[in-house]
């Protein structure tokens, strides 16, 4: 028991300490309810449907714009823990009601984009429209910690 502890005691301390390996943009920098001006709105929702599996960021980018946040992606606890990611996953943001909790508590309405750890595009997942259902690429792989709130 007391090694069980220890073992959460530090997996806590890591996750407070290390922060949850997301370059985001501070919640206080947006004003909530965050809706995307519709210039920006237009952009996402015009050409998300246009990638594809193995694109590269510079590709993502061109025809998106840049993403609103950036969160690592893990396979596991012990690659979060040991700080190796195993890729990124990008939010375009079209709405937003509040800046915390999981997608359905937040509102939200994106789309996400989960790049592998050679940053060639894995899927596309649209969030919260209802017109789009995800877009999946060859490999579904895994997103975030056990339990992550996206």
């Amino acid at each position: 028991m007391g090694k069980l502890m220890k073992i959460i005691t530090g997996l806590l301390g890591v996750a407070i300490l290390g922060g949850c390996g997301t370059t985001m943009t501070p919640a206080d920098s947006r004003s909530y309810p965050y809706t995307a001006s519709p210039e920006r709105a237009h952009r996402i929702r015009a050409n998300y449907r246009l990638l594809q599996p193995g694109m590269t960021p510079d590709a993502v980018i061109a025809l998106l714009g840049e993403p609103d946040e950036r969160n690592h992606r893990y396979r596991d606890a012990a690659q979060f823990v040991a700080h190796r990611s195993n890729g990124e996953t990008w939010v375009y943001l079209l709405a937003r009601r509040r800046p915390y909790g999981g997608m359905v508590e937040r509102g939200e309405q994106s789309v996400r984009v989960e790049f592998n750890a050679q940053y060639r595009l894995l899927r596309t997942e649209v969030v919260g429209l209802p017109q789009a259902g995800p877009r999946r690429g060859k490999s579904a792989g895994h997103t975030g910690l056990p339990g992550a709130a996206y």
